[in-house]
C-alpha cells in the first residue's frame, strides 16, 4: 500500500496538477475523477489482499447538483464513496488541514472541495457550504462531523447542512456504511486490517420540501433513514453478499 501511495498516486497527482493549469476545468475534473476512481479502487483491492473486506451495492450519479450523505466510521471511507459516484467524483467537504497532507490535499484542490475550519471559524464553515451549492455537482458530506468512535451513528451537526439546502433545494443520496470502523485511523491499517468487513449500501435519494421552514424536520428525517440503514446493515449475516 505505501508503495502504490508513494511511486504511483503521489507523482501522478503531482503530474495532474501540473498539467491541470493548462486545461479546462471541465477537463481538469474528468482527469481528477478517473485519477481518484481507480486509484480508490485498486487501494481497495490491495487492502483486500490484506484481508479487508469491502462489499457495496448501489451508485450515485455526481454530475449534477446534489447532496451525499454518508456515515462516517474510518479512513477509508473516502476510498469507498468514491468507487460508489460517478461519472465525477463528488466535491468532498473536508478539513483545511487536508489541504497540506501529500496527494490527499492535491487531490482536493483539483477536485474543487470545499475546505472548512469549523473549529476556528464555524460561521466562515457554514458559509463556505452554502456558497459551495452554486456548483454544477454533488458534494459530499459526513453530516457527524467526524468519525464515530465505534462506529454508531452519532448526532448529525445539521447547520452547514441546512445552509446548503437553504440556499439550493437539490436531491439528497443517502449512503450507509458499517464494519470499516476497525480502520478508524491511519495506523490501524498496519494491525487491524483483517478485522475490517466493510460493507456500504445506498438507501435512496430524498428532495428536500420546498418550505424552509420544513427543513429541520427533513434533516432529522435524514438522519433517522441513516439509521435505519445502518440497522438494516449490521442485522445482515457477515457472510452474505452486498454488491
Amino acid at each position: 500500500m505505501l508503495l502504490w501511495l508513494g511511486l504511483v498516486l503521489l507523482p501522478t497527482s503531482l503530474l495532474l496538477a501540473a498539467f491541470s493549469r493548462l486545461v479546462s476545468r471541465a477537463t481538469r475534473l474528468c482527469w481528477i475523477s478517473w485519477w481518484a476512481r481507480h486509484g480508490s479502487a485498486i487501494a481497495l483491492g490491495i487492502l483486500a489482499k490484506g484481508g479487508a473486506a469491502s462489499r457495496r451495492q448501489g451508485f450515485v450519479p455526481s454530475d449534477a447538483p446534489g447532496i451525499v450523505l454518508m456515515n462516517h466510521q474510518s479512513v477509508l471511507d473516502v476510498l469507498v464513496l468514491c468507487v460508489m459516484t460517478g461519472p465525477l467524483v463528488p466535491a468532498f467537504v473536508a478539513r483545511e488541514r487536508y489541504a497540506r497532507a501529500p496527494v490527499i490535499g492535491t487531490g482536493l484542490w483539483l477536485a474543487d472541495c470545499p475546505l472548512i475550519d469549523p473549529q476556528k471559524d464555524r460561521a466562515g464553515a457554514v458559509e463556505c457550504l452554502r456558497k459551495a451549492m452554486a456548483g454544477d455537482r454533488a458534494i459530499a458530506l459526513y453530516p457527524e462531523g467526524h468519525r464515530s468512535p465505534d462506529g454508531t451513528l452519532q448526532p448529525f451537526r445539521p447547520a452547514g447542512l441546512l445552509a446548503m439546502l437553504a440556499a439550493r433545494r437539490v436531491p439528497v443520496w443517502l449512503v450507509a456504511t458499517d464494519g470499516f470502523q476497525a480502520a478508524r485511523k491511519l495506523h490501524d491499517l498496519a494491525f487491524n486490517l483483517h478485522r475490517v468487513d466493510g460493507r456500504t449500501e445506498l438507501i435512496g435519494r430524498f428532495e428536500p420540501p420546498a418550505d424552509e421552514a420544513h427543513l429541520p424536520a427533513f434533516v432529522e428525517r435524514l438522519h433517522a433513514e441513516m439509521g435505519a440503514g445502518l440497522a438494516r446493515l449490521r442485522t445482515r449475516p457477515a457472510t452474505s453478499p452486498v454488491g
